[in-house]
């Protein structure tokens, strides 16, 4: 499936993974509807690792609270994603 990322939207992910710390493993969750991204919602990183190699997200914490979240934009959690920074 081929995703739509608004320009505006994607610029703001990006700002969000290069920020300090931008050697980090950063994710989140992809909120839209169909194949049209919405929003991002950046989620820490629960990786009891080395966080410069290893992103894991806790979706027993934060998977309720984001579609909570979704459904109040009309939308659902479409996917997650997490950045690979080596």
């Amino acid at each position: 499936m081929t995703l739509i990322i608004p320009r505006a939207l994607r610029g703001l992910v990006e700002s969000y993974v290069m920020k300090v710390g931008r050697h980090l493993e950063k994710g989140g969750y992809l909120i839209g509807h169909d194949n049209v991204i919405t929003a991002f919602i950046p989620v820490p990183n629960s990786s009891t690792g080395n966080h410069t190699s290893t992103y894991f997200i806790n979706s027993h914490e934060t998977k309720p609270l984001a579609e909570e979240f979704a459904k109040m934009g009309g939308g659902t959690i479409i996917g997650d994603l997490h950045t690979h920074p080596n």
